[in-house]
């Protein structure tokens, strides 16, 4: 019962011997001579089922900034708090041509991608339009894009939210 008593109550990332580039991410919540049983946190902070892991699988079990970020999204997505949340607040678009819908994405505050054709891409909120130009915001960070450089627009998004909220819990913005 090694990993039930030193990791209880404890986030944790466990490592595999067989897949290198894999880890799972919860808490321990029971274990035998053979086996860890795993209550699963994805990505974005929410219950995701359980793990029943073959402990001669695990390389390590450890706890990395990674778990703060977690952390964080666990207490945005609460019960009380999930319908509210910042993440999952989900906004249709309601204009149906470019021009409008770039008018729509920056009057509601969006988080949006823009990809380039130069297959570069930039992350951040629409702040300013003009006929040939479209000026983002994020981190303080002013950028300006050539319209006919966009080949496509992520809006909104669930891993654009995440990251510009843990930014946002953790200070970094300006």
């Amino acid at each position: 019962m090694e990993y039930l008593e030193r990791y209880k109550n404890k986030l944790v990332e466990i490592y595999f011997n067989d897949e290198l580039d894999k880890l799972n991410v919860g808490y321990i919540v029971n274990e035998d001579e053979d086996y860890i049983l795993l209550k699963e946190i994805s990505p974005l902070g929410i219950n995701d089922g359980y793990s029943l892991i073959l402990k001669k699988r695990i390389n390590m079990i450890s706890r990395t900034d990674y778990l703060d970020e977690i952390e964080l999204l666990m207490k945005e997505n609460s019960k009380e708090n999930i319908l509210n949340s910042y993440i999952f607040k989900d906004v249709e678009i309601e204009s149906n041509n470019f021009d409008d819908i770039l008018d729509e994405v920056k009057d509601k505050k969006l988080i949006c991608t823009i990809f380039l054709i130069d297959d570069d891409y930039e992350t951040g909120f629409i702040t300013k339009i003009s006929k040939n130009k479209i000026t983002l915001e994020y981190f303080g960070e002013i950028i300006k894009i050539k319209k006919n450089s966009i080949k496509g627009f992520d809006i909104n998004g669930l891993d654009n939210r995440r990251d510009y909220f843990i930014k946002l819990k953790k200070g970094d913005l300006k």
